[in-house]
């Protein structure tokens, strides 16, 4: 039955491509019905809902290699291709009187930055003796993170995104690092390698002072929820609405 479902091909990611290789093709396909109800309902663990969102891309290379954020990025299209432009409600704590807020946007209005490099991998050069190379990171690489608890861990993240040594062997060279200039390094990397949702803006309804909203934090993605999410009891609650 899948092989009579029409396949979009994927274009303008946010990683520009350049996380694959030459020629790459990547095409995604809109949630079924059944689908659809399955994970409204189900209690899987994070790493198989990962799982079962990819059986609905394609790629003619290994399919866990797209980078993260380019996979959210086709979550929000098939998504948007199965239910259209739906709501999506936030509630905030305004940053100047710390008043709750609750705002919509919708889901076509939601954008990603790009990645913010020319070409990968990012090398960064200490000495002759210190050479390391960075990509971002990649649905594989995170459900690795998911199996070992590691996925809130910025030093795992980082090191996970080294490409040229075991992962073991760059979490203890990251961990360990100690000059203030390297480390700063470190966290320009980190942010040249996020191409993920671009934050929102909103006005306090009470002080009309602008509020910046982050409506992602890497693999903690609210596109990864259930179609219907109960509210977070946390200061960012965001709830996709499917009946708007």
């Amino acid at each position: 039955m899948e092989k009579n479902l029409p396949y979009i091909q994927v274009k303008d990611l946010p990683s520009k491509g350049l996380a694959y290789p030459e020629n790459y093709n990547i095409t995604y396909r809109p949630f079924t019905y059944g689908e659809v109800k399955q994970y409204s309902t189900s209690n899987i663990s994070l790493q198989d809902r990962v799982k079962q969102l990819m059986e609905g891309i394609n790629a003619n290379f290994d399919k866990y290699s797209i980078t993260l954020m380019d996979f959210l990025f086709i979550i929000l299209l098939r998504r948007i291709s199965t239910l259209g432009s739906t709501n999506l409600k936030l509630t905030y704590f305004c940053n100047g009187c710390r008043e709750e807020n609750t705002e919509t946007i919708k889901l076509n209005n939601i954008e990603f930055k790009d990645l913010e490099v020319k070409k990968l991998p990012l090398v960064l050069k200490i000495n002759e003796d210190e050479r390391y190379e960075f990509t971002p990171l990649t649905v594989g690489d995170y459900i690795q993170l998911l199996d070992m608890k590691k996925d809130n861990d910025d030093i795992a993240v980082m090191a996970k995104q080294m490409r040229n040594m075991k992962y073991e062997d760059a979490y203890r060279v990251i961990a360990n690092e100690y000059r203030p200039d390297v480390i700063e390094i470190y966290s320009e990397i980190d942010k040249k390698l996020n191409h993920g949702v671009k934050p929102v803006k909103f006005k306090c309804k009470k002080c009309q002072f602008e509020n910046e909203v982050n409506l992602d934090t890497g693999g903690d993605s609210f596109l990864l929820d259930k179609f219907r999410s109960p509210q977070r009891p946390n200061s960012l609650r965001i709830v996709l609405d499917e009946g708007a």
